[in-house]
């Protein structure tokens, strides 16, 4: 089953949601230089396992790591989180085990 994220757009946040068998922390943070909405995740003991990472629509965010596919699936945007207000409101983030995707792709 696909989890919707708890992002919103009211500046920097961090939030911890179980996804899977894992806790993930997410911080979601606005970069004005480059005009996007950008995450880190973390997990067990404040672990980080992805920093600064664009929240763009078209690919698996930890798809940029196999092993981080592998073993924390699939998180995707609805839409790219560019603009200040996009994050939360046009622009969800999604959570997809790898068994789903695989269903999904037969």
């Amino acid at each position: 089953m696909a989890i919707l994220l708890p992002v919103n757009n009211t500046g920097d946040r961090i939030f911890s949601i179980i996804l899977g068998k894992h806790m993930i922390k997410i911080r979601t943070y606005f970069n004005r230089v480059i005009g996007y909405w950008l995450a880190d995740f973390y997990v067990e003991m404040d672990k980080p396992i992805l920093l600064g990472a664009t929240l763009k629509t078209g690919n698996n965010i930890l798809g940029i790591k196999s092993s981080l596919e592998r073993q924390y699936g699939h998180i995707h945007m609805t839409n790219s989180a560019q603009g200040v207000s996009s994050l939360g409101t046009t622009a969800q983030m999604v959570w997809l085990s790898n068994q789903e995707v695989k269903k999904s792709q037969n």
